[in-house]
């Protein structure tokens, strides 16, 4: 069947298509076939649709065999045969132009993987470039030729429920992951059998939202744009990124997506990138919204004016024909913009093979799905933070300990997926909830107890105001039928160890989901408090599983270990089993601050000195820093760090690992400009880092290059520059350890 289709499609595509994609693909031959195109069909090869059901694909057939639709977003939900009808249709439209089918692959497609904020933690660019190629692969079998990812936003306020699917707080360690994430969606071929092209999003500011609400304004300095908000991106291009996505903020009072400093003079120019860029979701029409244009026609050509070439979901260029027709617009405009799509199409190899890939037969599909697992599992191992141990971890697993696992993540199999779960796989669910996987890591001995004690998704109830307006009750005790204090309470006397499996729900963080609390969801944090305070003297394991860092200095304060987990996937149950029982050796750091309260947000490590340092603390709390600061994270075992040494153009420090088991440091490299004319740089940078494996005795020394490019930063004309002077070197586990060693930079 596959070769009859691909027989047809030959004959279907026709001369035009065979002289874009056969003969080089040159710039005179795509120039040729956009000439000969209607201003409908080139406005719908600037059309992205979106399919949900059957009855959209049966909308839809009519507009693409008119060629008046260029792409779709094809979610998991819909079949592979859908797509190829589409395709069919488009192939018998007028210029026989193939659709491009994309949707959103942010930590896996059937295998889930680790959100990005937790994978981050690994500090293993490496096993973001596998978990993109095998959510490449996964997404090829299903239909798609693009994915809406990386996220490249460098995300500082946790309020924001995107920061699960950005890589923190630093943008040069963002930059890093973007452009593995791109290596490994792309590869050296991004039309080849197993990869899909990548879209670097949200371009840009959208993670500084005020407020950390969603799709709200952003109000920052060209000083942190050119250096916290593009460096990222311009990773992203430079690894090879085919398209950009526009974001739904605003930067400087105009969205995004309609200003052409940022969309061309700043994304084409600056940074260099001649690929296509899609709108966000419904976002041109949203202009209007926004108060910035008038109506839906202006909407449209400011936005296409701008440099958005492919408007997502809307409808808004279609009103770009009158535009043309009254002479308000070039058409030379359109003709650039179909360009880049047709470019995008013969890079991804839709002119070669438009047909969605056969699928493997079953035995090489298992093969791939249980290797995707073990990688998946793997990540989550090395994702999980250890933020506290006073000694109690690890557990032996081979005793008669008594384990009591209290919490309503205990026994979830969906929550551990995380925000942007894949497609149907496990509706979604995970392989194994935490319960499963501790049991399998105690090996049949001792005994666990596992207790719900509430659920994860009860909002606080909204009372009303005497003049009506709803107002948070914040008094009264959300309803909660599934609340067991005396169950989990008769549980946790009876054991030996106490593990509280706490976090957020599946549905309060990702997109749209932004948060004032930084608390566990529903009444958790109140189990925790009311069942450690009966217990008296246990040990207690507490375990954070959530799409952002949680501000809970009580659950730090009464346990005796801690995990930051995030959610981890498919993997992430099992991994913290493994973690918690010795199977495996923690090695995650934080990328992102954790706060002590919710009232310190943003907290960062890269911020400014100020002119007066020891001074502007809050005066109803002593803490001005971080509850766990970033790049902060425990093993089992100790290192050492010598002083920072300067040799020659290298800064150089010996780590020796001085515990009594075997552990993995990552090895930290920060500087610091001391006077800097154009502007205040950091108090921090990070500017790089090594993952080291020591046994006990170890030693190993660890150099990073002093050189232009680790030194300079973007001035505010967007060129990278590097000053002569004095810069503070420090060679650290984390953000704020260490001392540092003054370098002239001549």
């Amino acid at each position: 069947m596959r070769d009859v289709k691909a027989l047809i499609a030959t004959v279907l595509v026709g001369l035009s298509l065979v002289a874009v994609a056969g003969s080089g693909e040159t710039e005179r031959e795509i120039a040729e076939l956009v000439a000969g195109m209607s201003v409908r069909e080139k406005l719908g090869q600037l059309k992205q649709g979106v399919l949900y059901t059957r009855k959209d694909v049966d909308c839809y057939l009519p507009i693409v065999r008119k060629g008046e639709v260029g792409s779709f977003i094809f979610n998991e939900t819909l079949k592979r045969e859908w797509r190829d009808e589409l395709q069919k249709a488009a192939l018998e439209s007028p210029r026989r132009i193939p659709l491009s089918f994309a949707d959103n692959i942010i930590h896996g497609w059937r295998t889930n993987f680790p959100i990005p904020l937790a994978l981050s933690c690994s500090f293993e660019p490496e096993l973001f470039e596998e978990m993109a190629h095998v959510g490449a692969r996964e997404g090829r079998e299903a239909g798609l030729d693009w994915t809406f990812g990386p996220m490249c936003d460098t995300a500082r306020d946790p309020r924001w429920g995107r920061v699960a699917e950005g890589c923190g707080e630093d943008p040069w360690l963002n930059g890093v992951y973007a452009a593995a994430q791109v290596r490994g969606f792309q590869g050296e071929d991004a039309s080849a059998p197993d990869r899909v092209a990548a879209c670097v999003k949200h371009y840009c500011g959208y993670s500084f939202s005020m407020g950390g609400h969603d799709y709200n304004d952003a109000d920052f300095s060209e000083w942190s744009l050119r250096n916290l908000h593009l460096p990222p991106f311009a990773a992203a291009i430079d690894a090879g990124a085919l398209t950009v996505m526009s974001g739904f903020n605003t930067v400087d009072g105009v969205p995004v997506l309609a200003s052409r400093r940022i969309m061309t003079d700043m994304l084409r120019g600056g940074l260099g990138f001649r690929g296509m860029v899609v709108t966000d979701y419904n976002a041109v029409i949203q202009t209007v919204t926004w108060g910035l244009a008038a109506d839906e026609r202006e909407a449209a050509s400011l936005c296409l004016c701008a440099g958005n070439d492919v408007e997502m979901k809307s409808t808004a260029y279609d009103t770009l024909e009158r535009e043309l027709a009254e002479g308000r617009l070039d058409e030379t405009v359109i003709d650039e913009a179909v360009k880049r799509v047709l470019r995008f199409k013969q890079a991804v190899g839709l002119f070669r093979r438009p047909w969605a890939i056969p699928e493997p037969d079953a035995e090489p599909r298992r093969r791939e799905d249980a290797e995707a697992l073990a990688l998946a599992r793997k990540c989550a191992v090395r994702s999980a933070v250890l933020v506290k141990n006073d000694g109690v971890l690890p557990l032996a697993a081979d005793s008669d300990i008594r384990v009591a696992l209290i919490g309503p993540l205990a026994e979830d199999r969906k929550t551990f997926v995380g925000c942007w779960a894949g497609m149907e796989s496990h509706g979604p669910e995970v392989p194994e909830s935490l319960a499963d996987a501790v049991r399998r890591a105690m090996g049949g001995k001792g005994r666990l107890s596992v207790v719900r004690g509430c659920s994860t998704n009860v909002k606080p109830p909204v009372a009303k105001r005497d003049d009506g307006l709803p107002v948070l009750d914040r008094e009264s005790v959300p309803d909660d039928a599934s609340f067991d204090l005396e169950g989990a309470i008769a549980a946790a006397r009876e054991a030996d160890v106490v593990i509280f499996a706490l976090g957020e729900a599946l549905d309060w963080t990702g997109e749209n989901a932004s948060r004032c609390q930084l608390t566990p969801t529903g009444r958790q944090l109140e189990l925790f408090e009311k069942v450690t305070s009966a217990i008296g003297k246990k040990r207690i394991v507490t375990l954070l599983i959530s799409g952002r860092p949680l501000a809970v200095p009580v659950v730090s304060r009464r346990s005796d270990a801690v995990f930051v987990a995030f959610h981890g996937g498919d993997g992430g149950a099992f991994a913290l089993a493994d973690l918690i029982f010795g199977k495996a050796s923690p090695s995650g750091r934080l990328t992102i601050s954790v706060p002590y309260d919710v009232s310190q947000i943003p907290v960062f490590y890269n911020a400014s000195v100020t002119g007066r340092p020891n001074q502007g603390h809050y005066l109803d709390t002593p803490e001005r820093g971080a509850m766990y600061p970033f790049g902060f994270g425990l093993t089992y075992t100790r290192f050492a760090y010598s002083s920072v040494s300067i040799r020659g153009q290298s800064a150089v420090a010996r780590i020796t690992n001085t515990g009594t088991r075997p552990g993995e440091e990552v090895v930290q490299f920060y500087i610091r400009q001391r006077a800097c004319s154009e502007g205040v740089r950091p108090k921090r940078e990070l500017r790089g880092f090594r993952k080291v494996r020591l046994d006990p005795g170890e030693s190993v020394l660890v150099e990073f290059p002093l050189d232009a490019k680790t030194l300079g930063y973007y001035d505010r004309s967007g060129n990278w520059r590097c000053d002569s002077g004095i810069y503070d070197i420090f060679i650290a586990p984390d953000s704020v350890s260490g001392t540092g060693v003054q370098f002239k930079w001549e």
